[in-house]
């Protein structure tokens, strides 16, 4: 939404949902503690349904009220004045939500029970909060225009009043509104304070545009990044600078984002990337060292000079195999195929590993007759290794060893077989093997480690 809401104000407005009664003073102390959303850790539910409390129970399941309904909005919207105040004989001025209700009806968003009445502590009905955000979302531009159809597919559609219809195809087209365990809508049963609490989350992350996003810090965007829809994720990760997930792997869909990529924290920096080991990666109990292989074997890379995965030897028809970036591949690439020496590849290892200074080693590299230029890369790729997700991340390749009842020694890097791969409607069977290497591939090819270099077209 175009609103020009600060991103602050807009990813703290649950904070309302804990409010009941307030002074006019109270009210002010709680305008400037936006933040105190992000101290609670929100629980997304099962099966992805909106009956969300948080895990130390700090949102109740009690219903929330209309008044909390436009304090929230009037919070996102960045707490603005009204052009007029109506005059509804059940608001006192100095009520905690009399200017949120006094805008929110100013800007037609929502409207009294009569022309004197606006009943601040009646419950919402989901039907009512669907229309309320609708509006507001409709202010930024948002919502459908022109001819559009969406059938609510739910099996009390019918329960839904004709005024909420609208809103809630398009709340639930996107995910922001879901069904409850049942399956049903109920469109018309009260909201409680965690369904709204999971509702706004989703509803707020949903505006966020890549450069608000990468704005927040870690913690928020782990907290924004938990309530997108997968939809959303794969817009944003579109959208972004680090796209390669969504460009490099047509496998992955709006439909499955949500289960194919992740937010992984590295030294205080969030970024996307696949998420490990959900896409595949190795099968756990075939995980081992590449200090056990030996010999010279074909091996193929379909990505950048930069990525540490590729795939070993070829399908029983001469060709190669189609996982040659871990098990996600794309429904047909060109590959990038030559023959690794392992044992050359070891020694280097060795040398790169053995504790010495950075002078020591360079020297010794160079003395086994690689450049100094190709000798520092070793070092930096094997640093770098080292910080990467898949190697000591969250749920690692080591990790995955461990889990199948094995330690793996992991200076030389891994190989094993690829992993099946299930995500939303896709099912990959797992692959053929592949190699987690402590050199990237171009470092491998600059150095000659890799020879033969060919180009291949896999389907």
């Amino acid at each position: 939404m175009k609103t020009g809401k600060p991103i602050a104000v807009l990813l703290a407005l649950a904070l309302c949902l804990t409010v009941a009664t307030a002074s006019a003073a109270n009210a002010a102390e709680e305008n400037t503690a936006f933040d105190l959303i992000f101290d609670t850790k929100y629980d997304s539910g099962e099966n992805g349904s909106d009956d969300d409390v948080t895990e130390d129970g700090s949102i109740s399941n009690e219903a929330a009220t209309r008044a909390m309904a436009v304090t929230m909005l009037w919070r996102m919207a960045g707490m603005p004045d009204a052009e007029a105040k109506p005059s509804f004989t059940d608001i006192n001025n100095d009520a905690w939500y009399a200017d949120a209700v006094a805008w929110a009806v100013s800007e037609g968003i929502v409207n009294g029970i009569s022309d004197t009445e606006f009943s601040p502590d009646a419950p919402v009905t989901r039907e009512q909060l669907a229309a309320i955000l609708y509006r507001y979302a409709q202010r930024g531009g948002e919502g459908f225009t022109g001819a559009w159809a969406f059938p609510l597919s739910f099996p009390d559609a019918a329960d839904v009043s004709e005024y909420a219809y609208e809103p809630l195809c398009w709340m639930t087209m996107k995910d922001i509104i879901t069904g409850k365990d049942d399956g049903t809508l109920a469109p018309k049963a009260n909201a409680t304070r965690a369904q709204v609490n999971a509702i706004l989350m989703r509803f707020a992350a949903d505006s966020l545009s890549y450069e608000e996003f990468k704005a927040l810090d870690a913690e928020k965007q782990i907290q924004a990044f938990s309530a997108m829809t997968g939809a959303k994720i794969y817009e944003l990760v579109k959208n972004s600078n680090e796209n390669w997930p969504v460009t490099s792997y047509d496998l992955i869909s709006p439909e499955n984002a949500k289960e194919t990529i992740v937010l992984y924290v590295s030294n205080g920096d969030p970024h996307f990337n696949l998420a490990w080991p959900v896409y595949g990666g190795f099968l756990a109990e075939s995980i081992a060292s590449i200090e056990e292989l030996s010999g010279k074997i074909d091996v193929s890379r379909d990505g950048g000079d930069g990525g540490y995965s590729m795939s070993y030897d070829k399908n029983e028809d001469g060709s190669f195999p189609n996982d040659s970036q871990r098990s996600v591949p794309k429904t047909s690439a060109t590959v990038r195929a030559g023959v690794l020496d392992v044992d050359r590849y070891k020694k280097a290892v060795e040398i790169v590993i053995n504790g010495k200074s950075d002078k020591e080693r360079i020297n010794e590299l160079i003395e086994s007759g690689y450049t100094e230029e190709v000798a520092a890369r070793f070092l930096s790729d094997q640093a770098a290794w080292l910080l990467r997700d898949e190697v000591s991340g969250a749920d690692n390749i080591a990790d995955g060893a461990k889990l199948a009842g094995h330690d793996v020694k992991s200076g030389y890097g891994y190989y094993g077989i690829t992993a099946p791969w299930t995500a939303g409607d896709l099912d990959l069977a797992g692959g053929g093997g592949q190699l987690c290497t402590v050199f990237s591939w171009g470092t491998l090819c600059e150095s000659g480690l890799i020879s033969d270099i060919i180009t291949a077209e896999i389907n």
